[in-house]
């Protein structure tokens, strides 16, 4: 079918379909900030309940110790702690802002076409807007009642200058989610659904929930689930860590008018003083003294992202060893048909080109977790079937990513045949070792091609010696002359071949101009999208009786 498709009116190299990744990957990028914001108003509303239950617990803390030296000493009776800043912060407006989250990045999520997602939108930032201004003139009357007028005044003037900056900022937010609501649109209904994050064997609103949270998929085959969830969704705040440090920032420069009264009640001598040119001595110390405070009091907010920041390292690594299978382990918990990952030993998880650094990128994807195509693999593979590959003997122990079955030398050519016949689905990177050269020999010689997506790794895309590995593989695979291989992967100057898949039969070369990780993950996507229908149930629990 192959050699038919290709020899269509006597020439090979004209009827092979090119499909361009890099549009598909544009419009996901785009897209892609769009459920980040409404990841981050999730994560808004769960840092400032983390903060409430902090002050509480502190309050707790003084109060208990306020006890401890009125009952065994002189001090004053204790202040028993107030409990109403956590209930504010699970009060209606709290679950009405995480339900609209939820729902306008579900529908992000599964790009369907919904004219009222602005309204979602629109109303996320009024809640946000109303429940901020809330909290800054609360401490205003607070400030009030206690008759310190001049304190509450300058928390009012806190409260409009942090207003100033937040409404701008959310429409901003507003204006890149009607934006990527666009652009995912401007695709027909056949590419939307290959870019949906959901697949069709998923519960979408569950997965929705798991994926705002950030959970992997992969934490159904992990030891001690809650716990592992539980890191997960406190590593989610590293992602917006950027997003953190400059509101920090931005709120210390609002609180300039409230703290430096506090810390300077007498400046309008100073100024008096500088209008006069009259001590001016005391008067540098004064001023020096006041920029010392300030400077030390920012360098200690500054470092709650620091400290988040390496928490959050600490909470991934604990988490991702809990979430690492081997081969059997991963055949045991799922007995569906695998997604096998075939690649070189000395490209083990084959790093990825992150996305070009912009200020969206800055903001709202910090982490940017899928650095490894190994990575990626386990988290699309998962919705079709557990993802398995072998493992480099010289690993001291499986790392996270696809679950890795150990083999003796002699062995794991049976072990990739066997592999090879029960997959749903192959993915190999092709590179120059008699590994992946025997491996593309029985892809082809085994008739898998149909289900084989043939991938080169990035650094290799635009290159001779991409051209040469993708060339030979075509070669070999489709059965085509060295000259014929290489006439078909050249295309635009900017345009690359990046690999190829058959589809309904015809072989079809991915192309792209950036070999960037998104570009990796539409095309992974796209290839499973694909693939025929196979048994799509869900993820057991454990073993089957039979298994």
């Amino acid at each position: 079918a192959v050699q038919e498709a290709l020899r269509i009116g006597g020439e090979m190299t004209k009827d092979i379909a090119k499909f361009d990744i890099g549009r598909m990957a544009s419009s996901y990028t785009a897209v892609l900030f769009a459920r980040r914001i409404c990841q981050l108003y999730f994560f808004m509303l769960l840092f400032d309940l983390i903060l409430s239950f902090w002050n509480v617990g502190i309050d707790v803390l003084v109060w208990g110790m306020e006890s401890f030296t009125h009952a065994f000493g002189d001090g004053p009776p204790a202040t028993v702690p107030d409990f109403s800043d956590t209930g504010s912060s699970l009060g209606p407006t709290a679950w009405v802002i995480f339900a609209a989250a939820w729902l306008a990045y579900h529908l992000y999520s599964d790009f369907k076409p919904a004219w009222w997602i602005a309204v979602v939108a629109a109303a996320l930032l009024a809640l946000n807007v109303y429940a901020g201004y809330i909290n800054a003139t609360s401490y205003e009357m607070d400030w009030a009642k206690r008759g310190e007028q001049d304190v509450a005044r300058s928390m009012q003037i806190t409260a409009y200058l942090y207003l100033a900056g937040l409404v701008p900022l959310h429409l901003l937010f507003l204006a890149i989610a009607v934006r990527g609501q666009h652009v995912i649109h401007s695709h027909d209904s056949a590419e939307r659904r290959l870019l949906s994050e959901y697949h069709k064997a998923q519960r979408p609103w569950l997965s929705s929930l798991r994926s705002l949270v950030n959970i992997p998929e992969a934490v159904r085959y992990g030891r001690q689930r809650i716990l592992v969830g539980g890191l997960m969704i406190f590593a989610g705040v590293a992602n917006f860590m950027n997003f953190w440090r400059l509101t920090i920032v931005f709120i210390f420069i609002c609180l300039i008018p409230a703290i430096v009264p506090e810390l300077f009640p007498k400046i309008d001598v100073v100024l008096n003083a500088l209008m006069e040119w009259r001590n001016m001595r005391q008067v540098a110390i004064d001023l020096t003294l006041v920029a010392i405070i300030l400077l030390i009091y920012l360098g200690i907010v500054m470092l709650i992202p620091l400290i988040i920041s390496a928490f959050a390292k600490v909470a991934v690594h604990f988490a991702e060893r809990r979430m690492r299978n081997s081969l059997e382990d991963i055949q045991y918990k799922d007995d569906r048909a695998p997604v096998l990952f075939l690649r070189s030993f000395l490209n083990d998880k084959v790093p990825l080109t992150r996305v070009k650094r912009s200020p969206r990128q800055w903001l709202l994807d910090g982490a940017g977790s899928l650095d490894t195509l190994d990575i990626m693999i386990l988290a699309e593979g998962t919705q079709i079937g557990p993802t398995v590959a072998l493992g480099n003997p010289n690993d001291p122990a499986p790392p996270y990513g696809v679950a890795r079955g150990y083999f003796d030398h002699d062995d794991w050519q049976e072990a990739v045949t066997g592999l090879c016949e029960q997959s749903a689905a192959i993915i190999l990177v092709l590179d120059q070792t008699e590994g992946v050269e025997w491996e593309i020999g029985h892809i082809s010689g085994r008739k898998h091609l149909d289900k084989t997506l043939v991938l080169l790794a990035p650094e290799d895309v635009g290159t001779n010696r991409g051209t040469s590995l993708l060339s030979k593989a075509m070669g070999k695979m489709l059965d085509l002359s060295a000259s014929d291989a290489k006439e078909l992967l050249t295309g635009k100057a900017n345009d690359s071949a990046m690999g190829f898949m058959l589809r309904k039969g015809e072989p079809e070369l991915l192309t792209v101009d950036t070999p960037r990780q998104y570009a990796y993950l539409t095309m992974v996507r796209r290839f499973l999208r694909l693939l025929p229908d196979h048994d799509l149930k869900n993820v057991p629990s454990g073993a089957s009786d039979e298994t």
